[in-house]
Order: structure tokens, then C-alpha cells, then sequence
């Protein structure tokens, strides 16, 4: 920040970057007021040069962050001035999927599964055709995928899409990537759709590995993950170890 302030005041493509760089960081250590005031102040510097890539970028980033803050009505918004902007300019594609993956998330949360799934089948189409193979992007994409079915109770679809997302995560990234977390979580529910409590203790245990190892101990991902485990562990009649 101090580096940043000192140095970088003429050149308003790379105060952009680097303000964008500093609310994701922020966002991931819960600073939120900060998180929020750094990319609204680099959305501004894209919309003076015009630089409609940078808008959507940052606006998809501040969807993220309402989305983490649950104000997902507020997502919604920067999710549609996003759309907005991809209608009328030509922008890369797996950019348009990663808005639409957040579109997804946001659509979930606010309860239009069929927006949700909509956006999803988008973002998977233009994912699973990109030259290169496969991404991160489409992994999440099949996360947010089985959160929509999870939604909607259907622990068939919920399952196969976790799995999907486990498979591409793993592939790319090692089997302590960060994003496991939910995708295990997701095939747990799944389990305990099912009454098969053993088997979603297992899972869950895998997300309570994940956040442990990516964000320790005193993190609201561990937490979630633990409150995860020990109402599935409730439920198997180990009452002092839930």
C-alpha cells in the first residue's frame, strides 16, 4: 500500500491493477470496508479510459464481494451492468464465463434457480470449448453448478456436479486446493440427503482438511466446515465430539 501510494500516480491502467489486487487480498482477510473502497476506486479508473474489460473485471470482483457480505440484491446489480457491457462490446469469452459463473452464485443465493442455471449451462458451454483444455474457471463452474441442485434438493445432480468439480480441481491444482472445501461439502449434503451419515462425515472431514490447511484455525471457512461436521456427527449419535 505504501509502495503503492508513493510510486504508482501516472499511469492509471497499472493504480487499477494494483487496486484490484489489493481488495482481493482484503476481501480474503475479511477487511471489507477496505475491500470494497479499493476496486470501486479502480471501476472508476476503467470507465475514465474507457477500458470496458477493466469494468467488468472489477465489477465482477465487487459482485463477489456483496456476495461474500451477503448482499446479494446489491451482486446482482454489478452482475448486471457487467452484462450490460458484454452486449455491447466484443469481450474474451472465458471472461464472459467467469461472469456468468458469478452471476450463477448470486442467482442461487437470491433463490432463481432457473436464472442460475441458465448462467451456469453459459459459462459450462463456453468453458468446455475453450482451445487449451480445461481451466480453474470451469471447475468452479461445476461447482456453482451443484450448489444450484443442492438448492433444489436434488442430491443425484448435486453429487454428480461436486464430483466433477472435486475431479478438475484435484487435476489442476493438487488435492489440498482451497476450493475442494465446498466441493467436498456438496457431496456431503448429498450423502446426508440420503441418511448416509458415515459417508458425509467423511466428506466433511475433507473440508474441515482444506480450510484447516489453506486458511487455519481461527478463519469463518474452518468454521462453517466445523459446524458442517459436527452437525453431521449429531446426527450419528457422537454427541461429545460433535
Amino acid at each position: 500500500q505504501r509502495l503503492i501510494d508513493a510510486v504508482i500516480t501516472d499511469d492509471p491502467v497499472v493504480q487499477a491493477e494494483l487496486l484490484v489486487l489489493q481488495g482481493i487480498t482484503n476481501r480474503e482477510l475479511s477487511r471489507f470496508s477496505l475491500a470494497q473502497r479499493q476496486p470501486e476506486e479502480a471501476l472508476q479508473l476503467h470507465k475514465q479510459l474507457g477500458n470496458h474489460t477493466g469494468s467488468i473485471i472489477v465489477l465482477t470482483q465487487l459482485a463477489t464481494l456483496d456476495g461474500a457480505e451477503a448482499k446479494h440484491t446489491r451482486a446482482q446489480e454489478r452482475i448486471d451492468a457487467a452484462l450490460r457491457l458484454i452486449e455491447r462490446h466484443d469481450i474474451d469469452p472465458e471472461l464472459i464465463a467467469r461472469v456468468n459463473i458469478v452471476a450463477t452464485h448470486t442467482a442461487v443465493e437470491l433463490g432463481q434457480t432457473e436464472s442460475a442455471l441458465a448462467y451456469s449451462k453459459m459459462a459450462i458451454d463456453i468453458l468446455e470449448n475453450l482451445p487449451g483444455g480445461p481451466t480453474l474457471a470451469l471447475a468452479d463452474a461445476y461447482e456453482e453448478t451443484s450448489a444450484i441442485y443442492g438448492r433444489m434438493e436434488q442430491r443425484d445432480d448435486l453429487r454428480y456436479w461436486a464430483q466433477k468439480s472435486i475431479a478438475l480441481y484435484t487435476e489442476l491444482e493438487g488435492p489440498l486446493y482451497r476450493d475442494l472445501g465446498p466441493a467436498y461439502s456438496g457431496v456431503a449434503i448429498s450423502f446426508a440427503m440420503d441418511g448416509e451419515y458415515d459417508q458425509a462425515r467423511e466428506y466433511f472431514n475433507r473440508e474441515v482438511s482444506i480450510a484447516q490447511a489453506n486458511f487455519g484455525d481461527e478463519h469463518v471457512r474452518t468454521a462453517v466446515a466445523l459446524l458442517n461436521l459436527g452437525g453431521t456427527l449429531r446426527r450419528l449419535g457422537e454427541y461429545q465430539l460433535a
